[in-house]
């Protein structure tokens, strides 16, 4: 079993040196067997059924939208991992709102305890946030990146254990500015024209990349 472990990291860790992938990767030893944990965490493009590591500004998400989040776990090492609790940490702009696979949600948490893997066991887990309205939003940006959600897991095992991994993304949204007050060239009266201009802008994100 270590050996084929090894391997399986092995090639999980030389496909993100070649294409930037992004997991969380944990290891301690207990009475001489290595306890091992793997997490990859990744955010569905809207409109697809594709998941990526990170999305990047011409992906951004717009208010009101639906984000799913897909969390794959695994033990990868030699001993069993009991307790398993696996959290998400929803980032600002983003609101709880469902989770197909369970669990609880609790300010700005989502919990769900995944009990015992066996060395070779792996889950998936499912759950959605939803961008908040436009008037929830920055009123001096359009375009918000760098937002992290964050999945953790966290096993009763010596020494403890915690992997965790990011997914990042953008948040695109109008911006009302006011350019000018003009006066009408009329004789007597003044009227006013208010111009409202949106403001789109272009932000830096992170290259996606889907396995």
């Amino acid at each position: 079993m270590r050996g084929s472990s090894i391997r399986y990291l092995l090639v999980v860790a030389i496909i993100a040196v070649v294409f930037g992938a992004s997991f969380g990767f944990s290891e301690t030893k207990v009475s001489g067997k290595t306890a091992s944990a793997f997490i990859d965490k990744k955010i569905n493009k809207s409109g697809t059924s594709d998941y990526y590591d990170n999305l990047t500004d011409s992906d951004a998400f717009r208010p009101g939208d639906v984000i799913t989040y897909k969390i794959f776990v695994k033990n990868i090492g030699d001993v069993n991992l009991s307790d398993l609790i696996v959290k998400d940490l929803f980032p600002s702009f983003v609101n709880y709102h469902s989770a197909p696979s369970g669990g609880d949600y609790k300010d700005g948490v989502w919990t769900i305890n995944i009990g015992t893997l066996k060395p070779g066991d792996a889950k998936t887990l499912m759950l959605r946030g939803q961008v908040v309205g436009d008037t929830d939003l920055p009123s001096d940006k359009s375009l918000i990146c760098g937002l992290k959600n964050r999945a953790e897991m966290h096993g009763d095992v010596t020494g403890g254990l915690l992997v965790s991994d990011d997914a990042q993304f953008c948040i695109e949204h109008g911006v009302i500015t006011p350019v000018a007050a003009t006066s009408l060239p009329e004789s007597g009266a003044g009227s006013v024209i208010l111009v409202s201009t949106l403001l789109s802008g272009a932000g830096l994100a992170f290259r996606k990349f889907t396995k």
